[in-house]
This record gives C-alpha cells, structure tokens and sequence, in this order.
C-alpha cells in the first residue's frame, strides 16, 4: 500500500521551498508514495504541480502576512484536510505553516487515533532574521513550539543544524541533516552568447553593452538585502569614474583602468520594489541597475552572468546560488545560513558580512578585474556543486526518512 504523503506550504509562488516541494512532490516514486501538496494562492507552484499530475489542495486564507481571523480559517481548514486525505506523512515547509500544521497534526492525531508522522524542513531558521531582539525571541520560542510538535526536522544547512542542537530539550536525533541538490533535468542554461543576446532585448540595451553583467535572481523582500547590493554597484560605478577622471587630469602612464560597461539585472518580484526604484533613482543609476521583474526560468539566463551576487541577510541552503554554480559563474554571497556550505572561500567564490556594501563592492570590483580568478571560480564552482549537492542524495535520504518511519 503506498504512503501518502502530505506536503504543506505557505506560498505558491516560485522562491526555495515551492522548488523543494516540487521537487520531492513530482520524484518520489509512485508505486510507493502518493504525494500531495496543499498550498495557499494559486502561483507558479501551483501550476507547475497541476502540469506535473501532482494534486494540490488550496487553502485560501494561508498567507504569510499574520492576521489572527485569517489564521484561525487556517487551523479549521487543515484540520479539515488532515481529516478527508488522512495522510500517513504530513511534510511541512515555511516557518508559519510549519508552526499552525504542527499543531493542527499533533492534536488532529491524539483525536483521530491514529499513527501519522510530521516532518518539518528548515528553510533558514525563522529566529535570523534582521528583525528586533523582541521579535527574534519570540519567533525562536514559535520555532521552537513547531519542532517540539515534529516527529522529525530536516536540516539544510551546517549553521542551522548546529543551531537546532542548542534548542531546550529537544532530542538531538528528532533532527535530520540533508543537504539540497537539483535535479539534473531541471537544468537548462542557454549559451552565454544567446542568454546575453535574449536579456538584453529584456532589458532594452544593445547586447554589446553586456560586456560585464552582475545580476543576482531573488524575492525583493528584505531579507535578500538588495539595498546593499545596490549600494555596493553605486560604489564600483563611483570607483570606475573616479579612476577615469584621475586617468584624465594625469594623463600618465599609471596602469590602465578597465572600461566597464557595468549593468546589473536582478531578476525576481515582491514587496521591497518601489524602495528599490527609490534607491536606484538616488544613487543615479537608472541606467545600469535593472530590476527586470520575475522571469519564469529565470536559471536559463545564468551564463550571461559575469558575477553572480547574493546579499542576503538570512538564507537556508540558497538554489539560486547552487544554479549560477552548475552554471560556471563565480559567485559573492554574504555569510549567512547556509552560503558558507556553498561558496568556498577564494576557491569558488567570495564571501562577504551581510550589511556590508564596502566589502561587498570590493569583491564585485576585484572579479570584475580579473576575468582569469572569475573563470578559475566558475570551474571550481562547477565541480562543487556537481560532486557535493547531488539531488539523487537528497531524495534517497529523504525517501529513507519517509519509509522509516
């Protein structure tokens, strides 16, 4: 008889743990599981699983946004699902869905009578967030309610499973260490040549003007930290114009300046845009930072990129950052959640402090420099990414956390 197994997620929309979902939801094997994914909206996610022959259940008052009416449809709607699937397997993704379904699963099985087991996987630990020390403290205690109702807690990354091991009485093994990977077929880069060719069309420029491309692919929300990445383009452009000045008045023989013609492309949608076309405005650089809005495989165009930049100030085991790696792009990330497990410093890629657009410019200014270091990274990264963060291991392990229990 086959397991089924529910998967629960907050969004729909296409951002790190939708993938996860999809993923696991569309390779576990059918004549063992039978999976199913209940979700809030009706996005990408959605879709993708529907075109998969996944079947998904929509909850319509679950969004991320707290509101207690909302929250209390929530519950009643859960209970009501757990009640008609009766899955042996409740897989719970997000830090909200993780803290209602938990509950609603530990007291649906005490009332139902029957063995059911929940799993909740850790996509960045609620706690990191840029928020108030209040806040950080009250989410921990949340976090830690959610992983007390769990039978067993996936762990993505090396930061926060050693965080899950300083959580009050909690038992070490409830916690379950399983890196990401990405499945092989999802991967479809286009050449450099054609990928720069189509962005520049996106963005209305010549494609000649793409002779050095920084971008990054991620939500506009806070927690990706794209002021600072802006900050720090504003900072190169600066340097760059201060050099050719300096170059000009002199007019001596000191090393030659590389010309860029620098355009950054942040690929991705949400709610942080009209701050981040305000800072773009004031800083001047209208005409070479683009937000170019969500792209629907957006991964495809990676190979157009010079440098791949990731300024987040809270990660879990980042895919995007993993694709521009299976791409061959050098990559800066900021050092937080599981960035470190990726990015080998000065091997493939730099990382920098989060909140640190000096340190962050420095690196991009330094890669931009150097086309042998980016291409020396690129290749490293490659291999890393190929022999490190397999998917067939991430679903074999997932697959034997499912039958063990």
């Amino acid at each position: 008889m086959r397991k089924k197994v529910l998967f629960v997620i907050t969004k729909s929309n296409w951002g790190g743990a939708q993938r996860y979902v999809y993923d696991l939801a569309t390779h576990l094997p059918q004549e063992t599981f039978d999976p199913v994914v209940a979700l809030g909206g009706s996005g990408m996610l959605k879709t993708r699983l529907e075109e998969a022959g996944i079947r998904t259940i929509s909850i319509p008052s679950l969004e991320r946004d707290i509101s207690l009416i909302k929250e209390l449809r929530s519950l009643k709607y859960l209970w009501h699902t757990f009640h008609q699937e009766h899955p042996d397997i409740i897989h719970l993704n997000s830090s909200k869905i993780g803290g209602l379904g938990a509950a609603v699963a530990f007291f649906y099985q005490l009332a139902a009578n029957y063995k059911l087991k929940t799993i909740f996987t850790v996509h960045g630990w609620a706690f990191n967030e840029d928020r108030s020390f209040v806040v950080r403290y009250v989410m921990r205690l949340l976090q830690w309610v959610t992983v007390w109702f769990c039978h067993y807690v996936i762990i993505i990354s090396n930061r926060d499973f050693r965080q899950a091991l300083h959580l009050p009485l909690v038992k070490r093994t409830k916690f379950i260490f399983i890196p990401l990977g990405i499945a092989q077929e999802s991967l479809s880069f286009l050449p450099r040549k054609a990928a720069k060719k189509e962005l520049a069309a996106r963005l209305q420029v010549p494609a000649r003007h793409l002779n050095a491309l920084v971008g990054t692919i991620a939500e506009l929300t806070k927690n990706k930290g794209l002021e600072y990445f802006i900050e720090a383009i504003a900072n190169v452009m600066r340097s760059q114009n201060q050099n050719q000045e300096l170059k000009s008045k002199t007019n001596s023989q000191q090393p030659q300046t590389i010309n860029y013609k620098l355009k950054t492309i942040i690929i991705g949608e949400g709610e942080e845009r009209k701050k981040l076309e305000i800072l773009i405005q004031q800083y001047g650089l209208r005409e070479t930072v683009f937000l170019a809005g969500f792209i629907p495989d957006a991964a495809q165009y990676l190979k157009a990129f010079d440098l791949f930049v990731l300024s987040s100030l809270k990660e879990g085991l980042p895919y995007t950052i993993l694709e521009a790696m299976r791409a061959g792009v050098p990559v800066v990330g900021s050092r937080v959640g599981g960035i470190p497990d990726l990015i080998e410093q000065e091997g493939t890629g730099i990382i920098v402090p989060p909140k640190n657009p000096q340190d962050l410019s420095g690196a991009i200014q330094r890669l931009l420099d150097d086309k042998a270091l980016r291409t020396k990274f690129g290749k490293q990264a490659h291999k890393r990414a190929q022999e490190r963060f397999s998917f067939d291991t991430m679903l074999s392990a997932t697959i034997r956390l499912y039958n063990g229990i």
